[in-house]
């Protein structure tokens, strides 16, 4: 019995997804800034790269990811674009067929200036799917860091862009967070970044009209209705120069501390610039290259289009602060409303001035962008009808071993599929359990259990019947306990099961046959 692969994936409306966008002289970069900065120096941005089951090969692209290299790829980062660092960054490419952080597999490492990247300009790899990045529906799945040292100076900025559905966020399975800036590397009106964001530049006090606009949007998809929204925002450097006006105050909704998941430069929130509520530097620089009106600020839309908050009171300087969004008056939020409902969310940022560094979280996932609008990568686990009863999984296992054929539903290559996907989504279930199973310890690669293996266990044949129950629940009926709702009999719609591509269920759905 041959497994089908799911129907082909339709590609990226306009061929690509990019972040943070595809546009070359917007002036919008993901960000690495070193130690010197006023920011998380050295943090690595994590980015997700989902790959259609249809694509023998697929393409990934780096736009100016040298660090300080000109257009002839010397090191001059006067004459250069987009980097005010020589400290090149590293691209690293695992296979993570979960989307899940775990996969360790590395399918490539490319560097910003030894490889040769170019300056203001795509370098492009084409690469062929790899067996280890292929998730239970037949899509293949890869995890992009990009990292750089934490000592040195300035920022390297790089857009991302692929033919595949590039997103971000997930923050909870791989404990990273997302620097964006809008990038002025070299300011003088004499030097490239100038005459891009300034087509019409005369001077400093006239540079004209700019291609950076100081507008962001990102967008989250929530499957289900929630109680609170919950996302972060760091280093927003929040505080004008001017007294009085739009300075950074104490947030009481995060209270005075540093999350246990931030950067060893992150400060305690509370009124930043040392009391003074003043960022550093200043937002609303007092530079007509640099500022963007109004005072930096951001706003949750929901899926109808309406602005459900603004933030008008982001993070200081090197703090993070928390932003939450209830439903339930008794929870200390900085909004609340009558529903939170499933769907697409627009998180709207905007006065974000020119090379300033700011970082959000979220353990929603950002998804790509397709045109203009949010799309969905595809899916994880494949479609179809949950895992059948422990007796079924019982008698297959049995007579595919003793090589019966009368009363099989499964075959032996539908059987190894199921426990190789048991294998990548649970540490308990993998080659190489003590045989008492009574103390199981993970076991770091994701071998999978043997036909004899599983049997043993599906039979009670070692160990205690308690923790083998206990064991095998996980492990055979984890998919229908943790994606419908406690009493639901039926499958929720296509479109909520598209967002569990990032659980770590321990057994994937059948497939149709």
């Amino acid at each position: 019995m041959v497994i089908p692969l799911p129907d082909p994936y339709p590609a990226p409306e306009g061929g690509y997804t990019c972040i943070p966008t595809c546009n070359e002289t917007d002036g919008k970069f993901l960000s690495m800034p070193g130690e010197d900065m006023a920011s998380f120096g050295g943090e690595k941005v994590v980015v997700w790269l989902s790959v259609p089951a249809d694509y023998p090969t697929f393409e990934l692209g780096i736009f100016d990811g040298d660090s300080g290299r000109d257009n002839e790829g010397n090191i001059n980062p006067w004459f250069g674009n987009w980097d005010n660092t020589t400290t090149e960054s590293t691209y690293t490419l695992y296979a993570d067929p979960l989307k899940n952080g775990q996969g360790q597999t590395a399918i490539g490492q490319w560097r910003g200036n030894q490889d040769n990247m170019p300056n203001n300009a795509w370098y492009t790899i084409n690469l062929n799917n790899v067996d280890a990045a292929q998730s239970p529906s037949g899509h293949y799945f890869y995890r992009l860091e990009a990292t750089r040292p934490v000592e040195g100076t300035g920022i390297n900025a790089f857009k991302l862009r692929s033919n595949g559905y590039l997103s971000s966020g997930m923050a909870d399975l791989i404990n990273a967070n997302f620097a964006i800036v809008g990038m002025l590397g070299t300011s003088s009106g004499t030097l490239p970044d100038t005459r891009i964001i300034y087509p019409q530049y005369q001077n400093s006090r006239n540079p004209g009209p700019s291609t950076y606009t100081g507008d962001w949007k990102f967008h989250f998809y929530l499957p289900n209705a929630v109680q609170t929204l919950e996302l972060w925002d760091g280093d927003f450097d929040r505080g004008t120069s001017g007294i009085g006006e739009d300075l950074d105050t104490d947030d009481l909704v995060t209270g005075n501390i540093v999350p246990e998941w931030a950067s060893p430069a992150a400060v305690p929130q509370d009124v930043g610039g040392g009391g003074t509520g003043i960022g550093a530097p200043a937002d609303d620089s007092r530079s007509l290259l640099y500022r963007r009106d109004p005072a930096v600020i951001y706003s949750i839309i929901d899926p109808a289009g309406q602005p459900i908050h603004v933030n008008d009171n982001p993070s200081g300087t090197e703090e993070w602060e928390k932003f939450l969004i209830s439903t339930d008056p008794s929870i200390l939020a900085d909004a609340y409303i009558d529903a939170i409902q499933p769907g697409y969310y627009t998180w709207h940022i905007e006065g974000l001035d020119m090379h300033n560094t700011v970082w959000i979280r979220t353990t929603y996932e950002l998804v790509p962008i397709c045109g203009d609008k949010p799309c969905d990568p595809p899916p994880v686990w494949p479609e179809g009808n949950c895992p059948r009863t422990i007796g079924y999984w019982k008698n297959n296992v049995s007579k595919v071993l003793a090589g019966r054929t009368n009363g099989v539903q499964e075959s032996e290559e539908t059987l190894t599929w199921a426990l190789n996907n048991v294998a990548l989504a649970s540490p308990l279930f993998r080659s190489g359990l003590n045989a008492t199973l009574m103390d199981p310890e993970p076991i770091a690669n994701a071998v999978p259990l043997t036909l004899e293996e599983a049997e043993e266990i599906l039979q009670r044949a070692v160990g205690k019947k308690a923790p083998i129950r206990a064991i095998r629940s996980r492990c055979w009926r984890g998919p229908c306990s943790r994606t419908w709702q406690a009493g639901s009999t039926s499958a929720p719609a296509r479109s909520a099961r598209r967002r569990w591509s990032n659980s770590t269920w321990p057994v994937g759905c059948s497939r149709a046959r």
